[in-house]
Protein backbone atom coordinates (compact mmCIF):
# COMPACT_ATOMS: atom_id res chain seq x y z
CA UNK A 1 0.00 0.00 0.00
CA UNK A 2 2.78 2.73 0.65
CA UNK A 3 3.93 1.77 -2.79
CA UNK A 4 0.87 2.51 -4.34
CA UNK A 5 0.23 5.73 -2.38
CA UNK A 6 3.80 7.17 -3.51
CA UNK A 7 3.27 6.62 -7.51
CA UNK A 8 -0.98 7.91 -6.83
CA UNK A 9 1.23 11.22 -5.48
CA UNK A 10 3.07 11.66 -8.76
CA UNK A 11 0.78 14.10 -11.35
CA UNK A 12 -0.02 12.81 -14.76
CA UNK A 13 -0.01 15.85 -17.13
CA UNK A 14 -2.23 14.97 -20.17
CA UNK A 15 -5.25 15.89 -22.29
CA UNK A 16 -6.85 13.91 -24.23
CA UNK A 17 -6.05 15.80 -27.63
CA UNK A 18 -2.39 14.35 -27.38
CA UNK A 19 -3.89 11.38 -28.47
CA UNK A 20 -5.99 13.16 -32.09
CA UNK A 21 -4.30 12.17 -35.12
CA UNK A 22 -2.02 13.84 -37.33
CA UNK A 23 0.43 13.48 -40.42
CA UNK A 24 3.49 11.12 -39.02
CA UNK A 25 5.32 7.94 -39.18
CA UNK A 26 2.76 4.92 -38.33
CA UNK A 27 4.95 3.87 -35.04
CA UNK A 28 4.46 7.25 -33.72
CA UNK A 29 0.49 6.46 -33.22
CA UNK A 30 -2.49 8.10 -31.43
CA UNK A 31 -2.16 4.60 -28.94
CA UNK A 32 1.24 5.54 -27.33
CA UNK A 33 -0.38 7.93 -24.76
CA UNK A 34 -4.22 7.21 -25.20
CA UNK A 35 -4.07 4.11 -23.70
CA UNK A 36 -1.20 4.51 -20.93
CA UNK A 37 -3.67 7.25 -20.14
CA UNK A 38 -6.34 5.14 -19.60
CA UNK A 39 -4.85 2.54 -17.64
CA UNK A 40 -3.09 5.16 -15.36
CA UNK A 41 -6.98 6.43 -14.87
CA UNK A 42 -7.68 3.13 -13.66
CA UNK A 43 -4.90 3.09 -11.28
CA UNK A 44 -6.60 6.25 -9.77
CA UNK A 45 -3.76 9.15 -10.29
CA UNK A 46 -4.49 12.62 -10.39
CA UNK A 47 -4.59 14.07 -14.59
CA UNK A 48 -3.37 18.00 -14.92
CA UNK A 49 -4.24 19.83 -17.58
CA UNK A 50 -2.33 22.63 -19.43
CA UNK A 51 -2.14 24.96 -22.10
CA UNK A 52 0.04 24.77 -25.31
CA UNK A 53 3.34 26.51 -25.46
CA UNK A 54 3.27 29.78 -26.62
CA UNK A 55 5.28 31.22 -29.72
CA UNK A 56 7.46 33.04 -26.75
CA UNK A 57 8.14 30.39 -25.42
CA UNK A 58 8.60 27.96 -28.57
CA UNK A 59 10.84 30.78 -29.88
CA UNK A 60 13.28 30.68 -27.07
CA UNK A 61 14.39 27.73 -28.27
CA UNK A 62 13.86 26.93 -32.30
CA UNK A 63 14.16 29.62 -35.19
CA UNK A 64 11.32 31.17 -37.26
CA UNK A 65 12.49 28.91 -40.27
CA UNK A 66 11.78 26.08 -38.51
CA UNK A 67 8.87 27.13 -36.71
CA UNK A 68 7.15 28.28 -40.46
CA UNK A 69 8.23 24.53 -41.76
CA UNK A 70 6.63 22.77 -38.85
CA UNK A 71 3.28 24.41 -39.54
CA UNK A 72 3.87 23.74 -43.42
CA UNK A 73 3.94 20.34 -42.44
CA UNK A 74 0.55 20.15 -40.22
CA UNK A 75 2.37 19.52 -37.27
CA UNK A 76 2.58 22.78 -35.29
CA UNK A 77 -0.46 22.93 -32.82
CA UNK A 78 0.74 19.22 -31.88
CA UNK A 79 4.14 19.66 -31.54
CA UNK A 80 2.77 22.99 -29.12
CA UNK A 81 0.45 21.04 -27.37
CA UNK A 82 3.25 18.48 -26.31
CA UNK A 83 5.73 21.23 -25.41
CA UNK A 84 2.77 23.11 -23.15
CA UNK A 85 2.52 19.36 -21.26
CA UNK A 86 6.66 19.50 -20.99
CA UNK A 87 6.13 22.91 -19.20
CA UNK A 88 3.46 21.80 -16.92
CA UNK A 89 5.29 19.25 -15.87
CA UNK A 90 8.58 21.23 -14.81
CA UNK A 91 6.48 23.75 -13.48
CA UNK A 92 4.93 21.16 -11.02
CA UNK A 93 8.77 19.75 -10.56
CA UNK A 94 9.38 23.55 -9.55
CA UNK A 95 6.72 23.22 -6.59
CA UNK A 96 7.92 20.29 -5.42
CA UNK A 97 5.52 18.03 -6.95
CA UNK A 98 6.21 14.37 -8.61
CA UNK A 99 4.92 14.96 -12.51
CA UNK A 100 5.45 12.53 -15.20
CA UNK A 101 4.13 14.08 -18.65
CA UNK A 102 2.15 11.90 -20.98
CA UNK A 103 3.26 13.22 -24.36
CA UNK A 104 3.45 13.05 -28.30
CA UNK A 105 5.04 13.84 -30.12
CA UNK A 106 8.39 13.25 -28.67
CA UNK A 107 11.41 16.02 -29.31
CA UNK A 108 14.62 15.03 -28.14
CA UNK A 109 15.50 14.72 -31.62
CA UNK A 110 14.77 18.36 -32.41
CA UNK A 111 17.69 20.61 -32.42
CA UNK A 112 17.18 24.71 -32.80
CA UNK A 113 16.48 24.66 -36.53
CA UNK A 114 16.16 21.02 -37.50
CA UNK A 115 14.22 17.74 -36.89
CA UNK A 116 14.04 14.50 -37.14
CA UNK A 117 13.07 10.90 -36.08
CA UNK A 118 9.13 11.83 -34.98
CA UNK A 119 9.69 14.63 -33.45
CA UNK A 120 9.26 18.71 -34.00
CA UNK A 121 9.93 21.07 -31.43
CA UNK A 122 12.24 19.51 -28.63
CA UNK A 123 10.02 19.75 -25.28
CA UNK A 124 12.49 19.25 -22.90
CA UNK A 125 14.47 22.40 -23.89
CA UNK A 126 11.27 24.20 -24.26
CA UNK A 127 10.42 23.58 -20.85
CA UNK A 128 13.80 24.25 -18.88
CA UNK A 129 14.60 27.28 -20.51
CA UNK A 130 10.71 28.71 -19.45
CA UNK A 131 11.67 28.06 -16.01
CA UNK A 132 14.79 29.73 -15.75
CA UNK A 133 16.16 31.40 -14.13
CA UNK A 134 13.81 29.67 -10.93
CA UNK A 135 15.84 26.57 -11.68
CA UNK A 136 19.23 27.29 -13.82
CA UNK A 137 21.38 24.41 -13.18
CA UNK A 138 19.81 21.21 -14.66
CA UNK A 139 20.52 17.51 -15.06
CA UNK A 140 18.79 15.61 -18.08
CA UNK A 141 18.39 12.11 -18.07
CA UNK A 142 17.81 11.27 -21.76
CA UNK A 143 16.41 7.33 -20.63
CA UNK A 144 15.65 6.67 -24.61
CA UNK A 145 17.47 4.07 -26.39
CA UNK A 146 18.34 6.32 -29.25
CA UNK A 147 21.04 9.51 -28.71
CA UNK A 148 19.13 12.86 -27.67
CA UNK A 149 21.02 14.46 -30.34
CA UNK A 150 18.83 17.35 -30.49
CA UNK A 151 18.70 18.24 -27.15
CA UNK A 152 22.79 17.85 -26.90
CA UNK A 153 22.65 20.00 -29.35
CA UNK A 154 20.77 22.98 -28.20
CA UNK A 155 22.57 22.93 -24.43
CA UNK A 156 25.50 22.53 -26.07
CA UNK A 157 28.66 25.12 -24.40
CA UNK A 158 25.85 25.19 -22.28
CA UNK A 159 27.75 24.79 -18.72
CA UNK A 160 24.34 24.54 -16.11
CA UNK A 161 22.93 21.85 -18.69
CA UNK A 162 24.29 18.33 -18.10
CA UNK A 163 22.87 14.94 -19.99
CA UNK A 164 23.30 11.49 -19.96
CA UNK A 165 21.73 9.15 -22.10
CA UNK A 166 23.42 5.93 -20.28
CA UNK A 167 23.68 2.98 -23.34
CA UNK A 168 22.48 5.12 -26.00
CA UNK A 169 22.99 3.47 -29.25
CA UNK A 170 26.72 3.73 -30.47
CA UNK A 171 28.57 2.82 -33.62
CA UNK A 172 29.92 -0.55 -31.02
CA UNK A 173 26.81 -1.45 -30.22
CA UNK A 174 28.24 -1.51 -26.87
CA UNK A 175 23.99 -0.82 -25.30
CA UNK A 176 23.60 -4.91 -26.13
CA UNK A 177 25.91 -5.45 -23.02
CA UNK A 178 23.88 -3.56 -20.92
CA UNK A 179 23.16 -4.48 -17.30
CA UNK A 180 21.41 -2.62 -14.42
CA UNK A 181 24.77 -2.00 -12.35
CA UNK A 182 26.28 -0.27 -15.05
CA UNK A 183 23.35 1.43 -16.48
CA UNK A 184 22.85 3.06 -12.78
CA UNK A 185 26.72 3.72 -12.63
CA UNK A 186 26.42 6.12 -15.54
CA UNK A 187 23.37 8.22 -13.93
CA UNK A 188 25.13 8.81 -10.70
CA UNK A 189 28.64 9.50 -12.26
CA UNK A 190 26.40 11.87 -13.78
CA UNK A 191 25.62 13.62 -10.23
CA UNK A 192 29.21 13.80 -9.76
CA UNK A 193 30.50 17.52 -9.32
CA UNK A 194 27.35 18.74 -10.48
CA UNK A 195 24.32 19.97 -7.92
CA UNK A 196 21.07 20.16 -10.14
CA UNK A 197 18.47 22.39 -9.32
CA UNK A 198 16.06 20.15 -11.60
CA UNK A 199 16.11 16.65 -12.67
CA UNK A 200 14.52 16.67 -16.04
CA UNK A 201 13.51 12.86 -17.08
CA UNK A 202 13.41 12.70 -21.03
CA UNK A 203 11.66 9.40 -21.18
CA UNK A 204 11.80 7.53 -24.40
CA UNK A 205 10.77 3.58 -24.03
CA UNK A 206 12.18 2.01 -26.26
CA UNK A 207 14.97 -0.05 -24.08
CA UNK A 208 12.33 -2.07 -22.41
CA UNK A 209 12.54 -5.24 -22.38
CA UNK A 210 9.44 -6.39 -23.94
CA UNK A 211 10.26 -3.57 -26.40
CA UNK A 212 13.61 -5.15 -28.22
CA UNK A 213 15.04 -7.77 -26.15
CA UNK A 214 17.95 -6.88 -27.82
CA UNK A 215 20.06 -10.32 -28.19
CA UNK A 216 16.73 -13.24 -28.69
CA UNK A 217 16.10 -10.33 -30.97
CA UNK A 218 19.08 -10.43 -32.92
CA UNK A 219 19.13 -14.11 -33.17
CA UNK A 220 15.63 -14.03 -34.46
CA UNK A 221 16.29 -11.69 -37.48
CA UNK A 222 19.57 -13.20 -37.90
CA UNK A 223 17.20 -16.60 -38.90
CA UNK A 224 14.84 -14.58 -40.78
CA UNK A 225 11.97 -14.76 -38.84
CA UNK A 226 10.98 -10.99 -38.37
CA UNK A 227 11.48 -7.74 -39.78
CA UNK A 228 13.46 -5.68 -37.10
CA UNK A 229 10.53 -3.12 -37.04
CA UNK A 230 8.28 -5.69 -35.15
CA UNK A 231 10.17 -7.36 -32.60
CA UNK A 232 8.52 -5.10 -29.80
CA UNK A 233 5.10 -6.30 -31.02
CA UNK A 234 6.70 -9.68 -32.00
CA UNK A 235 7.64 -10.23 -28.30
CA UNK A 236 4.87 -9.13 -26.84
CA UNK A 237 2.30 -11.58 -28.90
CA UNK A 238 4.70 -14.61 -27.95
CA UNK A 239 6.22 -14.11 -24.60
CA UNK A 240 8.00 -17.15 -24.22
CA UNK A 241 10.13 -16.03 -27.13
CA UNK A 242 13.69 -15.24 -25.33
CA UNK A 243 13.23 -18.38 -23.79
CA UNK A 244 12.92 -20.53 -26.72
CA UNK A 245 15.57 -18.66 -28.74
CA UNK A 246 18.43 -19.39 -25.94
CA UNK A 247 17.60 -22.21 -25.48
CA UNK A 248 17.45 -23.41 -28.62
CA UNK A 249 13.66 -24.55 -29.26
CA UNK A 250 11.63 -24.46 -32.20
CA UNK A 251 9.77 -21.35 -32.75
CA UNK A 252 6.27 -20.94 -32.81
CA UNK A 253 5.95 -18.80 -35.98
CA UNK A 254 2.54 -18.69 -35.50
CA UNK A 255 2.84 -16.29 -33.19
CA UNK A 256 5.27 -14.29 -34.28
CA UNK A 257 4.32 -10.74 -35.97
CA UNK A 258 6.83 -10.97 -38.33
CA UNK A 259 5.95 -7.91 -40.86
CA UNK A 260 4.33 -5.46 -37.58
CA UNK A 261 1.56 -5.62 -41.02
CA UNK A 262 -1.42 -4.23 -38.75
CA UNK A 263 0.40 -1.49 -37.16
CA UNK A 264 0.95 -0.11 -40.38
CA UNK A 265 -2.24 -0.86 -42.18
CA UNK A 266 -4.37 0.63 -39.31
CA UNK A 267 -3.72 4.20 -39.15
CA UNK A 268 -3.52 4.10 -43.25
CA UNK A 269 -7.48 3.06 -42.71
CA UNK A 270 -8.07 5.55 -39.64
CA UNK A 271 -8.22 2.47 -37.28
CA UNK A 272 -6.58 1.60 -34.06
CA UNK A 273 -3.55 0.26 -34.70
CA UNK A 274 -2.22 -3.40 -32.94
CA UNK A 275 -1.89 -7.02 -33.59
CA UNK A 276 -5.26 -8.02 -33.32
CA UNK A 277 -4.73 -11.82 -34.42
CA UNK A 278 -2.30 -12.09 -31.84
CA UNK A 279 -2.83 -9.56 -28.98
CA UNK A 280 -5.10 -9.73 -25.68
CA UNK A 281 -5.15 -5.70 -25.57
CA UNK A 282 -6.68 -5.32 -28.98
CA UNK A 283 -8.38 -9.26 -29.73
CA UNK A 284 -12.03 -7.71 -28.41
CA UNK A 285 -12.08 -4.80 -30.33
CA UNK A 286 -14.95 -4.51 -33.02
CA UNK A 287 -12.36 -2.62 -35.26
CA UNK A 288 -10.17 -5.46 -36.05
CA UNK A 289 -13.22 -6.70 -38.75
CA UNK A 290 -12.64 -3.64 -40.28
CA UNK A 291 -8.66 -4.00 -40.24
CA UNK A 292 -8.98 -7.68 -42.02
CA UNK A 293 -10.92 -6.19 -44.18
CA UNK A 294 -8.66 -3.18 -44.98
CA UNK A 295 -5.72 -5.85 -45.19
CA UNK A 296 -7.80 -7.56 -47.66
CA UNK A 297 -8.48 -4.62 -49.80
CA UNK A 298 -4.63 -3.55 -49.66
CA UNK A 299 -3.33 -6.31 -50.49
CA UNK A 300 -5.68 -6.61 -53.74
CA UNK A 301 -4.59 -3.17 -55.00
CA UNK A 302 -0.60 -4.22 -54.42
CA UNK A 303 -1.88 -7.71 -56.78
CA UNK A 304 -3.30 -5.53 -59.42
Amino acid sequence: MEGKEWNTAMKIVYREDLAARYPANPVESPDRVAIPAQLLREDGYEFVDFKPASTEDIARVHGREHMELVKKMGLYEAAALAAGGAIAAAELALADEPAFALLRPPGHHASANRAWGMCSFNNMAIALKKIRPAARRALIIDIDLHYGDGTASIFRGDSEVKIVNPWAVDESFEYLNMDESRYLKQVEDAFTGFQPDIVAVSAGFDTYLQDWVAHAAEAVVAGGGAASVGLGRMVLSYPDLPRDVLHGAGLDRRRICRTFSDCTTAPRAGLVSGCYPLDDLYKARPDRVELAAAKKRLRAEVAT
